[in-house]
């Protein structure tokens, strides 16, 4: 037996305190051999990253050992969230919905932090006052295959917070697996293996909307059914699918994707999200023509996707609550 406050306190120095202080040591004496010799340690840094010198970096070390601490302890976000004046440098994870602090770094990070994730997500480091977004293929900086997704935001005092999510290249769960009842896996089986209609997963951000769809995927996925899915971005791969990346800088929209798959020939489409009333529309027209869709709804409930489709302008006969 455990309390909580023991559990917390091992996490926190097995996982972070020891190995990131030793690293936080090695920083500070680069810093001093780097003003001694009068070089600027950031350019040091952004020519390091930039030529894939990455692992003799100091500061690259520390990204990468919040990275990997936070893939080992199943963490969905990573905030890296500078304060204004001589206030530390906050990092702080998103774990099963619920943020907690990692680690509080010295003013001195503020800057540097922000301007390597930039460099290695290839974003504007010039750029301090706009949003900006973009992706690490970590495999490149880390023995780890995933993706991250990365969002700048700038604040208050003209310094930057950085938002990043962890997006796992794993295998999909199996449907057996994802924590349904009894009860609620036959009804879900039920409905997902109906020939047409429209199966709607609802929750908030985080909440494993796109887990149980790849999970309903992986159930139908069969050499009898052609299926096309349009996601943003594609988080699990799986053989058998078609899958395509929303990408709205070159027009390819969901709801574009939704018309192009319906002149595919499909048996089963999945919708990454339904965030407007032209994408809502075609699904809908899509379920009542012969066609299993599959999409996500951003509300806390089933019985508010009702509502939240009435607000997307649906007709209310098109569509209805299956008990």
């Amino acid at each position: 037996m455990a309390s909580p406050e023991d559990i917390n306190w091992a996490l926190q120095f097995y996982y972070t305190s020891e190995d990131i202080e030793a690293t936080l040591m090695d920083y500070d004496e680069e810093l001093e051999e780097s003003s001694e010799e009068g070089e600027d340690y950031d350019e040091t840094i952004f020519s390091a990253i930039e030529t894939q010198q990455v692992t003799d970096n100091v500061v690259v070390r520390i990204v990468n050992k919040i990275i990997e601490d936070a893939h080992r302890q199943k963490v969905s976000d990573i905030h890296i969230e500078p304060g204004m004046g001589k206030q530390k440098v906050v990092v702080r994870f998103r774990k099963d919905g619920v943020m907690a602090t990692y680690y509080k770094f010295p003013t001195k990070y503020r800057a540097v932090f922000v301007s390597c994730i930039k460099v290695m997500a290839h974003l504007d480091i010039s750029n301090k006052y706009k949003p900006q977004d973009g992706k690490i293929n970590f495999r490149h900086f880390a023995p780890i295959d995933i993706e991250l997704r990365v969002a700048t935001i700038p604040t208050a005092g003209g310094i930057e917070d950085v938002v990043i999510r962890i997006l796992s290249g794993g295998k999909c769960m199996p449907v057996n697996a994802i924590g349904l009842s009894t009860p609620n896996l036959d009804n879900l089986m039920v409905g997902v293996t109906k020939p047409y209609g429209l199966f709607l997963v609802c929750g908030p951000t985080g909440s494993g909307k796109s887990t149980t769809l790849h999970s309903i995927l992986n159930y139908l996925n069969s050499t009898e059914r052609k299926i096309w899915a349009a996601e943003d971005p594609v988080e699990i791969t799986q053989p058998g699918l078609r899958q395509v990346e929303v990408n709205e800088k070159v027009g390819m929209t969901f709801s574009g994707a939704m018309r192009a798959f319906l002149r595919a020939d499909p048996d089963i489409i999945m919708i990454g999200e339904m965030r407007d009333t032209e994408t809502a529309g075609t699904a809908i027209e899509a379920s009542l023509t012969g066609h299993l869709v599959l999409s996500t709804l951003h509300t806390n409930s089933a019985a508010e996707s009702i509502v939240r489709l009435l607000d997307m302008d649906m007709d209310p006969f098109n569509f209805s609550l299956m008990p």
